[in-house]
């Protein structure tokens, strides 16, 4: 039995990590106390981390969001993932705050960042929407088909035109080889917002 220097619980030898310093063989703190310790440890460094690329408290660059759980560091000009992979044992955190900080890094929330990876916009800042992307991209769809390229915005004029005329979807759609669900949308209002022509 040995008591924990920081619980000052006292507890079976195997809740102590072994220390061949010592005499008793063992150290002064419990396990649980040293997980605490660790974790406490890992917290501060990635808040002081947070908190300096967000230059005060630790909040997304986009969309401002500011709890903690949510927000990460991104890599500015991309290759995150192999960079990480190639820390030896070291969090992108702690890696950051022993070089004392350096440049190229911000602070993303997880929906941001993730949106930004997979897409390359975030909705925070764009009026885009996703079957924007598969236009732009040629995204295959179910069926390995291809959806078809994005509309210009001389297209998309024509095509309010068109709507407001009272065109079918359907016959919009083929005319201009995209999908019926990108000139619903654009009745809608859900997409090309910004796009007007006199008469709108």
């Amino acid at each position: 039995m040995n008591a924990c220097r920081k619980c000052n619980e006292t507890k079976q030898d195997i809740e102590f990590s072994k220390n061949s310093k010592r005499k008793s063989g063992l150290h002064t703190i419990c396990r649980q106390c040293s997980r605490l310790a660790s974790k406490v440890y890992r917290f501060s460094i990635r808040y002081e981390v947070l908190s300096h690329y967000s230059q005060g408290i630790p909040r997304c660059e986009c969309c401002k969001e500011t709890n903690l759980e949510f927000l990460a560091i991104d890599h500015i000009n991309g290759g995150g993932s192999k960079h990480i992979k190639s820390l030896p044992g070291a969090s992108l955190a702690r890696h950051l705050y022993f070089e004392n900080y350096p440049e190229g890094y911000r602070v993303l929330c997880d929906n941001c960042n993730r949106s930004l990876g997979a897409y390359g916009y975030c909705p925070h800042k764009t009026q885009s929407t996703f079957m924007d992307f598969v236009e732009a991209t040629g995204k295959k769809k179910a069926g390995g088909g291809l959806y078809r390229a994005k509309l210009k915005i001389e297209q998309v004029q024509v095509i309010k035109k068109l709507i407001d005329a009272g065109s079918k979807d359907q016959d919009i759609a083929d005319q201009y080889d995209v999908v019926r669900e990108t000139i619903t949308r654009i009745r809608k209002g859900q997409t090309w917002k910004e796009v007007s022509y006199s008469g709108v």
